[in-house]
């Protein structure tokens, strides 16, 4: 059993990062995960690369003995890139391109993107994939996030025509799995398709679900690419990972996991219960909107149940890339963590099936959109609750161990199916009716019952 934490160093000043590195050798931390935000500090113009600092950086928290998940910096393109190939930027459902200056704003079927993204992984794989401080990487993060899962843009209606050809290989064919003999939707060119947004009322059905199935495969096929490109030029025994969101609806997460040798997830319990509450709780449930367990714990069967998501990906251990060690900015209340609540968690993770769990994150933002966030230590650099409790986990070091090296032998297997949830959510027939809802009762029941399942 592996402990560890999120790091950015290119948030606080060099002189600071030794002192880190220390204390998270102090708290008996494992593993550093490091970069897949700092896109702008390694490429700050295009074709010109700065390595030096992250260099000093990986050489700090390799000197303490400190293994490297190092990130591909994908999420995170910069100004600079936007500004040259405004061709990248993603499209929503209402037609409007999203813009610079947050997160995730770009398109996975872009061309230009694809040559960015080679050019950025390859220099990164071959810096950094062969040091043995790096252990894995971590593809880009949270794909979809931010209702990014799905660009409208032409160059995803372009690739979209192309992905039906393969599919149906005929209009005809197109033409009779979607019924498009219904309101005179018949096409007899490939160009009369685009993607299924902006009609005066409801869209064919088989439509959007094409969609949707495009749109995941699109990211799977973006995934796929960086996936090979850090083997071919970092060191292939080398883990690749992506860090996922739990229950999230609209990725294929079975088929996202089969470029990768390791699924992790990003585990925050009291956010999750919060905005979960009402899409997993039946509305039929008496206690279905009771104050989710504890407001400073979080539900703990909506934790177990994005366990089991992730741990069914691939039907083995996975990791908890990012856990709440305190509390967090976008949820609906953002309360406080309780004592012992960072210790139960990193318990109910490994007790799930975990082999690591990595704290998100090292430090408290004091600036951007994060500083309502909180870390192990405070913005001041002082310890938090959380790095009190991950401190004493250290006398448990051991029976983790043990139970790490256990299997996790679930009993009762839930199907989950993303085509059908998609199929589902477009026709729900009863308003009240979610295909989540329904294996969240059931895995709940088995819970309660003592049952483990995947």
């Amino acid at each position: 059993m592996k402990l560890g934490v999120c790091y950015y160093p290119e948030h606080w000043p060099e002189a600071r990062w030794a002192t880190d590195a220390r204390l998270m050798r102090e708290a008996g931390l494992d593993i550093v995960r490091i970069g897949e935000f700092a896109w702008a500090q390694m490429e700050p113009e295009e074709g010109r690369f700065d390595w030096g600092w992250l260099d000093r950086a990986v050489d700090t928290l390799a000197a303490e003995g400190l293994q490297i998940v190092m990130g591909t910096p994908t999420p995170t393109p910069p100004a600079w890139l936007v500004r040259q190939y405004p061709e990248v930027l993603p499209v929503d459902a209402q037609g409007r391109v999203r813009r610079f200056g947050s997160r995730r704003h770009v398109c996975p079927c872009s061309r230009e993107y694809y040559r960015l993204t080679e050019r950025i992984v390859t220099a990164q794989a071959e810096r950094y994939g062969r040091r043995p401080e790096v252990i894995g990487w971590q593809i880009d993060n949270e794909f979809g996030c931010h209702d990014t899962a799905r660009c409208y843009c032409d160059n995803c209606a372009a690739a979209f025509r192309l992905w039906l050809k393969e599919r149906y290989g005929s209009l005809d064919a197109l033409n009779e799995a979607w019924g498009a003999a219904f309101w005179s939707q018949w096409y007899t060119d490939w160009e009369q398709i685009g993607p299924p947004i902006l009609a005066v009322t409801e869209q064919n059905a088989s439509h959007v679900l094409d969609y949707y199935r495009f749109s995941s495969d699109a990211w799977v096929k973006y995934e796929a690419f960086q996936a090979r490109l850090l083997r071919d030029h970092g060191d292939a025994a080398k883990f690749v990972s992506h860090n996922y969101m739990g229950n999230f609806p609209d990725l294929d997460y079975h088929k996202l996991g089969e470029p990768l040798d390791l699924v992790t997830w990003d585990s925050y319990p009291t956010g999750y219960a919060e905005v979960m509450a009402e899409q997993l709780r039946s509305p039929d449930d008496p206690g279905a909107f009771r104050a989710f367990y504890a407001h400073d714990v979080g539900d703990p069967y909506v934790t177990g149940f994005c366990h089991a998501i992730t741990r069914g990906i691939k039907q083995a251990p996975f990791w908890v890339m990012e856990q709440q060690c305190g509390n967090v900015n976008w949820s609906t209340h953002n309360t406080g963590v309780g004592p012992g609540a960072v210790r139960l968690w990193t318990w109910h993770a490994l007790a799930s099936g975990a082999d690591a769990v990595v704290y998100f994150r090292w430090r408290a933002c004091r600036f951007a959109q994060e500083q309502m966030h909180s870390g192990l230590r405070k913005h001041d650099g002082s310890a938090d609750l959380g790095y009190e409790e991950v401190t004493a986990l250290q006398g448990e070091r051991s029976l983790m161990d043990e139970i790490a090296a256990a299997p996790y032998e679930p009993e009762v297997a839930i199907l989950n199916d993303y085509e059908d949830l998609w199929a589902v959510q477009l026709q729900p027939h009863h308003r009240d009716f979610s295909y989540q809802r329904a294996q969240f009762v059931l895995y709940r029941a088995c819970q309660e019952l003592g049952i483990g399942c995947d």
